[in-house]
């Protein structure tokens, strides 16, 4: 082994265990009582990567001012043991004044799937393609403007053990790595042209079949799958997905159409009445009836067990162009309806479709 790959082990094994060092600011990401650390799994923010949700539960949940509350790089995340989808943003600051702090992050999430373990600690490393602001490339280029490549990584052995789901930058070029610049871990794939990655792997065949899961509360027994791309277009931030943000399920009623001619008129540019944006459908009383998933790789989604009737599939953000949506209907007989795609909608559209 020579002397530079030994400096460069030990560089990349002491900025991990610095990531959690410090006065870390200990978020209890689960319900209940505090548990002891040999119930927990850990997770440790890192200077460049920065967790915001678990599962479908956004880090807000956990911790309010989240830039505000000691330093969101060194918060440490206790999870109960088992099977998460986390979504991770880049993040780095570029400056920190008595007047000011600048910082650089990510547009888009990235979702990582893991089945963690108690007593054991993660944490991230990442490598990355184009930085946030690097210049964005013309519309239909392969490679978006700020990708980069996230991996969880066990910070006791310092192996990888997830990396993002799907294929985050088919056709790039090969990354250059952030620090640590060359470390023990494996490399990640090659970038080439592949399809998107499934949320959960296939069980090989020799393994049983999983049993279902039971149908969501508030709902009949589902008969079908829904799958598609949540993506939305802006002028500001360029193209805006759902990964590791939510997709809702709408029953398609006369208040959901409502809500979405009341969104229209609300994201319009101008002064405002009422500044407050309405209520979205999982916030009236008839909430068990709507279904919440966390997108993944380029915003695709999965709905699972939907019974028969007519749905509105809505991804919406803080920007005005992020509301798009789609209609789509199960009739008796239909397993799956996948590659659904959605648009921004219209008042005239949403009253007569």
């Amino acid at each position: 082994m020579t002397r530079v790959l030994k400096l460069a082990i030990l560089f990349a094994a002491l900025f991990l265990l610095a990531a959690g060092a410090g006065c870390s600011h200990v978020i209890h990401a689960y319900d209940g009582d505090e548990r002891p650390d040999a119930e927990v799994a850990k997770v440790f923010n890192t200077d460049e990567i920065r967790l915001v949700s678990i599962d479908e539960r956004p880090i807000d949940d956990f911790v309010s001012a989240f830039r505000r509350e000691h330093e969101p790089g060194k918060h440490v995340f206790h999870l109960l043991p088992g099977e998460h989808r986390i979504a991770v943003k880049y993040y780095r600051t570029l400056g920190d004044t008595a007047y000011e702090t600048r910082w650089q992050e990510s547009v888009n999430n990235v979702t990582l799937r893991h089945r963690f373990e108690p007593g054991r600690s993660y944490s991230f490393m990442v490598a990355t393609v184009t930085l946030p602001t690097d210049p964005r490339p013309a519309p239909g280029a392969p490679v978006p403007a700020g990708v980069w490549r996230p991996m969880l990584v066990d910070r006791d052995t310092f192996a990888v053990v997830a990396r993002p789901e799907g294929d985050l930058a088919a056709g790039a070029p090969p990354p250059s790595y952030s620090a640590p610049s060359q470390s023990p871990y494996a490399p990640p794939p090659p970038m080439s042209q592949q399809p998107y990655a499934p949320p959960v792997s296939q069980a090989s065949p020799a393994a049983p079949a999983p049993a279902p899961a039971p149908a969501p509360t508030g709902l009949v027994s589902g008969v079908c799958t829904i799958t598609g791309v949540a993506q939305a277009q802006t002028k500001k931030l360029g193209l805006v997905t759902a990964a590791g943000r939510e997709v809702l399920l709408v029953p398609r009623t006369p208040r959901a159409l409502k809500w979405i001619d009341a969104e229209l008129e609300h994201r319009k540019p101008g002064l405002k009445l009422n500044p407050f944006p309405p209520n979205t459908p999982d916030e009236a009383e008839d909430d068990d009836k709507v279904r919440k998933v966390l997108g993944y790789g380029d915003g695709q989604f999965i709905f699972e067990r939907v019974p028969l009737g007519e749905y509105l599939v809505v991804f919406e953000g803080h920007e005005p162009e992020v509301f798009v949506t789609a209609t789509v209907s199960v009739h008796p007989g239909q397993t799956r309806i996948d590659g659904l795609k959605l648009s921004p909608p219209t008042p005239a559209n949403a009253k007569s479709k």
